[in-house]
């Protein structure tokens, strides 16, 4: 699995900025599945969160015939409590 570094704080791109504005996060973590689709969206709302950091909103996708069917949240928090690092070892609802 691969995963992308996406930092929304950045002066230079105006799209990035847009989001940021409208919903606050400055920084995203992607893990994907072998197919390209996501696994796990990890947000946070500190630039400078680190992935070892109890700072980490995650959510895993569910997916039927490429589709999302379900996003759920590690242990059913929509909190920015979490470890991205330990977002395999999470329940997810």
């Amino acid at each position: 699995m691969k995963m992308v570094n996406y930092n929304v704080h950045d002066p230079n791109d105006h799209r990035a900025k847009a989001v940021m504005l409208l919903d606050g996060i400055l920084k995203r973590r992607y893990e994907y599945n072998a197919d390209g689709t996501i696994k796990y969206l990890g947000e946070a709302v500190e630039v400078d969160a680190l992935t070892s950091e109890l700072k980490w909103r995650i959510k895993e996708f569910t997916y039927v015939n490429s589709q999302v069917t379900e996003e759920n949240y590690a242990d059913g928090s929509n909190q920015f409590n979490k470890e991205y690092d330990e977002r395999a070892t999470y329940t997810y609802s």
